[in-house]
């Protein structure tokens, strides 16, 4: 997507210092430690169910109490296989639709083209800003505003389950996340260095 919305929001004099876009290599975050064995023990629970499911309707026939059965292995299936696989698709998918920039006047602006809006914080709305996650190639995630429990499950490609709040007040894994993140709050670099 095309990065006109930032420089279309900038005020007179002021200048982009960075502009940039979520990392769509990086697929997996902190919450995947979790995430990723619990569907995959779905998957595993779904599988014998429907093992189980099959072979009594084998032995007994098909019963008017499968149908309800069935029905719930679809679902929970379904929702383990999404969960293991097919978020990520996700995931991607809603990376690409945000760009970030951080401007002169130490502004940070935030495009959703999906929603076909952008959200600017100002230098006083940033000053509970941090790195929550980074990884060893720098690749990191920046909470403008405190990361509450709700937002948990943010860039985690569960959109389906979870309101898109987290995409309005994080920028998630940005490139040389430090570097950005000094951009963003040059005083409170300086004194963790």
């Amino acid at each position: 997507m095309s990065k006109k919305n930032i420089y279309r929001g900038l005020l007179e004099g002021e200048q982009v210092l960075w502009t940039g876009t979520p990392d769509e290599a990086k697929d997996y975050g902190k919450i995947d430690r979790v995430l990723l064995p619990l569907f995959a023990l779905a998957l595993a629970c779904s599988t014998f169910y429907a093992m189980t499911l099959g072979f009594s309707v084998a032995r007994n026939g098909f019963q008017l109490c499968h149908l309800l059965a069935a029905a719930l292995l679809i679902l929970a299936g379904g929702l383990s296989v999404y969960g293991y696989f097919l978020r990520f698709i996700s995931k991607r998918r809603a990376k690409a639709d945000l760009t970030y920039g951080v401007t002169s006047l130490g502004r940070v602006m935030i495009c959703d083209h999906q929603l076909q809006k952008t959200y600017v914080y100002a230098p006083r709305e940033l000053k509970q800003a941090r790195i929550t996650e980074q990884n060893a190639r720098g690749v990191g995630t920046i909470y403008l505003k405190p990361r509450r429990l709700r937002n948990l499950l943010d860039n985690s490609g569960l959109d389906l389950l979870i309101s898109s709040d987290g995409r309005r007040i994080a920028l998630f894994d940005v490139p040389d996340c430090e570097k950005v993140f000094r951009m963003i709050r040059p005083k409170r670099s300086a004194a963790r260095a």
